[in-house]
């Protein structure tokens, strides 16, 4: 991931093309695949809306464990494979048939019973990781300005419903469930969370629980520093960010800012940052919202508590789940079998998505799905920087093995694009030969 990291995009980067031949592709040429699609970033924004904007509403079937966005965006997948807007990428093929392989392989030496639904899900949801949409860098930049708005659509939406709680009351925060029945909404999630005192954290409106808005917020935060700079956007992203009451988010921060910051030749901001987040703290200790966040750090001693379920709750899984059992650290318990073999410990512990892997698919499953998930992340990627910010929300910040909405997310913002020159720069005779470009270091700063 840390190599990956220094590559990435920052401010104003420029296209520089890597002279390499192209490897062949099954299906349409990157051309042929331009000329198909006049507006590449349509369907990658389909995908976004579906991930971002629909993400709690379900299909009233089979106990609604069908998401909407889901099946929109398979659906897009698939008619775009079809069409020829999107392309399958030989490497990405030929991995997922080897992971797939060592999957079926884990569950044949498991002899264990299994969840049919929880592998067809598993496998259904990474199949479209095989493809890719080859796009000019003004169609990347748009479709970073496109993830943007939606962001402030749920940043603005975040505000308005946090403050309706104080004139309506707080089941006025959800007006979509008093409008239909509980079969249409995706369920098991914590929707309404209170702080005390009666007051309900925000969701933004269209999330599934403040976490994952606090992540979004975190996300779009690093989006709009890398590329864009707008302080009204910050400001309205930072907002967002706070009503959530949620650290997930704020860890990601604390993670990547420095390093777009040191990577961007702004290590004054980053220690003048610092300095001023730490004053803050000391200044507003005992003043809301400040003190909350500060009395959440306590969460890390208490093992039922929600921060000690995500970031020790797992290992200790690990080493309690695989105890004297080697067999089972090489096959795991089988698809679907992750709640079954932690709900017996005395501490909570979150199904974070790469204990889930491990526990379910074992080390025989999940050593080449590792291999194919981060090399559809890092190879070729237009913005590694963001990739490994997404990387970091999957593996620590919630439990999204199975995530549509996070992955599908992931899908539109680093895996499907693949960089090509515009035509409009007259390289298009480079198209079958720079499809990995990456975007290299200048100081010019990035328009909208």
């Amino acid at each position: 991931m840390g190599g990956g990291m220094t590559e990435a995009v920052s401010a104003g980067r420029g296209l520089r093309p890597r002279q390499a031949t192209a490897p062949a592709r099954v299906g349409p040429t990157p051309v042929a695949a331009a000329v198909t699609l006049a507006t590449p970033v349509l369907p990658l924004l389909v995908v976004l809306v579906a991930a971002i904007i629909l993400q709690r509403f379900a299909v009233p079937a089979a106990a609604s464990q069908l998401g909407v966005g889901f099946v929109l965006g398979l659906l897009v997948a698939g008619v775009g494979a079809l069409r020829g807007w999107l392309v399958v990428e030989p490497t990405r093929f030929v991995l997922f048939c080897v992971m797939l392989a060592a999957v079926l392989l884990a569950l044949v030496l498991g002899g264990q019973s299994f969840s049919l639904l929880s592998l067809a899900m598993f496998c259904l949801l990474y199949l479209p990781f095989v493809l890719v949409l080859p796009m000019g860098e003004a169609d990347y930049r748009r479709l970073l300005a496109h993830f943007q708005t939606l962001a402030l659509v749920v940043a603005a939406s975040a505000v308005g419903q946090f403050a309706v709680q104080f004139a309506l009351g707080s089941t006025w925060m959800f007006p979509f469930d008093r409008l239909l029945p509980a079969p249409f909404f995706i369920p098991g999630f914590n929707l309404a969370i209170e702080l005390g005192g009666g007051i309900v954290k925000s969701t933004g409106l269209w999330l599934l629980e403040p976490s994952h808005l606090s992540q979004l917020m975190a996300l779009a935060i690093i989006v709009e520093l890398a590329w864009f700079r707008r302080l009204a956007v910050l400001a309205t992203l930072v907002t967002g960010l706070v009503l959530a009451f949620s650290g997930t988010g704020l860890l990601l921060l604390a993670v990547f800012l420095p390093v777009l910051l040191v990577a961007s030749g702004r290590s004054f901001w980053l220690v003048a940052g610092l300095a001023l987040a730490a004053v803050t703290v000391w200044a507003l200790a005992d003043t809301f919202p400040v003190d909350y966040f500060l009395a959440r750090s306590g969460e890390f001693a208490n093992p039922q508590a929600s921060a000690s379920m995500r970031f020790f709750g797992p290992y200790w899984a690990v080493a309690d789940v695989f105890a004297g059992r080697p067999a089972l650290l090489l096959t795991g318990v089988g698809p679907g079998g992750m709640a079954d073999a932690v709900w017996h410990f005395d501490y909570a512990v979150q199904d974070s998505s790469w204990l889930k892997l491990v526990v379910e698919y074992g080390l025989i499953g999940a050593v080449p799905f590792a291999v194919f998930y981060g090399y559809c992340l890092f190879a070729g990627c237009p913005d590694r920087r963001l990739a490994a910010a997404l990387l970091f929300q999957v593996l620590f910040l919630g439990g999204f093995l199975l995530g549509y909405h996070v992955q599908f997310m992931i899908l539109a913002l680093v895996v499907w694009p693949r960089l090509a020159p515009d035509s409009s720069s007259g390289s298009s005779s480079e198209s079958s030969t720079s499809l990995a470009l990456h975007l290299q270091p200048s100081h010019g700063r990035p328009t909208s």
